[in-house]
Formats: C-alpha cells, sequence, structure tokens
C-alpha cells in the first residue's frame, strides 16, 4: 500500500525495518533510488543496492524509533529530516544503542503515493 503522506514515510519504515520485512522497505525506495549504507560510504543505488545494504542491516535485528521529524513539502517533492535511535541486540544480549540524524528527500508518485528517491540516515554523524 502506498504511503499517502510524506510524513507517515517514517512511521512506514520503522514499521518495516523493525518487522525485518525487507521487501516492504523497497517498496518505500522508487527503483532507482539511493541510500547510504553506512557513514562516510558512497550511495548504494537502485534496488539491488538498497536491498544489499537493507539486508544487512536486518540481520542486525534492529529496532528504530523516530524522535522529532520535519518535513518540508514543495509540490510533488519532500525533505524530511528526523533524529533516530536504533537499538540492537549485543554481546551476552545488552542491547547496543546508536543515534543520529536522517535527511531525506522523497517524491509523489504517479498513483499519489510517496517513496523514498535519497537516502541519508548518517546525516549528522559527519
Amino acid at each position: 500500500m502506498a504511503v499517502q503522506q510524506a510524513e507517515a514515510l517514517y512511521a512506514s519504515f520503522a514499521n518495516a525495518l523493525n518487522a525485518g520485512d525487507v521487501p516492504a522497505i523497497l517498496m518505500l525506495f522508487e527503483a532507482d533510488g539511493q541510500t547510504v549504507p553506512q557513514p562516510g560510504q558512497a550511495p548504494v543505488m537502485g534496488v539491488m543496492g538498497i536491498q544489499e545494504g537493507m539486508e544487512g542491516c536486518v540481520a542486525l535485528q534492529p529496532h528504530i524509533q523516530y524522535g522529532e521529524t520535519k518535513v518540508i513539502q514543495a509540490g510533488d517533492l519532500a525533505l524530511l529530516r528526523g533524529q533516530w535511535r536504533l537499538s540492537v541486540p549485543g554481546p551476552e544480549g545488552k542491547p547496543m544503542d546508536v543515534h543520529g540524524k536522517s535527511a531525506q528527500v522523497a517524491r509523489r508518485q504517479a498513483d499519489g503515493g510517496w517513496r523514498f528517491v535519497i537516502d541519508d540516515p548518517w546525516d549528522g554523524a559527519w
């Protein structure tokens, strides 16, 4: 199901990631979209690159929560900024937390839904 408001992309991403649902994550991206898999790495592009990066992330069994988010929309484009906290199981069962700020560009699709075009979850890491 298409995400009908740009503001809902973060919740949809969190639900898919927390469920370990890579196909649902991929549906949130345009076919030629891109994401930065790790801080300092070059973006990966297209469905195959995004899938590989997300499969690696899902393998860690993460749980993500978004804090403050902001969306600036201009017609069929939106700039999203958010604060997130990611928890993954660590050694000896103790969770490890990572947090940061992200920036994304999304575009309204022909069906009225929104998808990510550019995803930089590490925007605050440089």
